[in-house]
Formats: C-alpha cells, structure tokens, sequence
C-alpha cells in the first residue's frame, strides 16, 4: 500500500479499494486452511492478523485524510441556543400542601 497519493473521489476510493483488497486477500488466506487447523491458527495469529486489519485501516485512513481539504471558506457555527429555564417562567415552586 504504498502507492502515491492521488487526488479527489477517485483517490478516496482507491484507498478504500485497497483496503478492501488487502483485508480480502488476508481473509482469503485464513479461510483456506483446512478447517480442523482454522481456529487454531485464528487462536496462535491472533495479533498478527489484528495487527494487519490495523495497519492496514491506518494507511487507508491517512490516505483518506491526506486528500481532504478544508474549504477554503470557513462557515461560521451558530452559538448554541439558550434553552429557557423552566423555573423562570412558572415562577418559584409552592410547595405549600392545601389543609
């Protein structure tokens, strides 16, 4: 997964493509073990093969964020909305208990 970066929709589905290629291809190799042998294996690689699936979602993921670019407009963000407090607008509470 080394290849250079490209730019755009098509450079953010490479990457995808690639990871897809890559977790297929890894996926491909364990499921082919005889089935005896399968969860075993799973068992003994269990940090080989996590270890993989992550290395390969970090490139994909730095890929990805390298083709993004902020817009060179920034929008504003709205304050956020004072809710009203329902204590101010029914007055004080009377607790006081009819007789």
């Amino acid at each position: 997964m080394t290849r250079p970066p490209a730019s755009g929709p098509t450079g953010r589905s490479a990457a995808v493509g690639d990871l897809f290629a890559a977790l297929e291809g890894l996926l491909i190799s364990y499921q082919a073990l005889p089935d005896d042998e399968r969860e075993t294996r799973w068992d003994a690689e269990a940090e080989l093969i996590t270890g993989a699936v992550a290395l390969h979602l970090s490139t994909a993921r730095g890929r990805i964020a390298a083709r993004s670019t902020p817009s060179s407009s920034s929008r504003a963000i709205p304050p956020a909305r004072q809710l009203p407090d329902p204590a101010a607008e029914t007055g004080p509470a009377d607790d006081r208990r009819p007789a």
